[in-house]
């Protein structure tokens, strides 16, 4: 949003929620569910924290370089 020559931008925030719940997920949950014996569990929390991951550094990237 624009306010006379203020700019609110909240990309840093999302990006580093996008970071430590990757991390979360792919550190602590998938070590959780495996103890559990949770296979789909597992996998879901894999593949949701590789995204997680992957949207916080693609979109670190293009905050670095715009």
């Amino acid at each position: 949003m624009l306010y006379g020559n203020l700019t609110i931008n909240y990309h840093g925030y999302a990006i580093a929620l996008f970071l430590a719940s990757g991390v979360y997920l792919l550190w602590l949950d998938t070590k959780k569910y495996s103890e559990s014996g949770m296979k789909r569990e597992k996998k879901t929390a894999q593949l949701t924290g590789w995204i997680n991951l992957s949207l916080g550094v693609i979109g670190f990237v293009i905050k670095l370089f715009s």
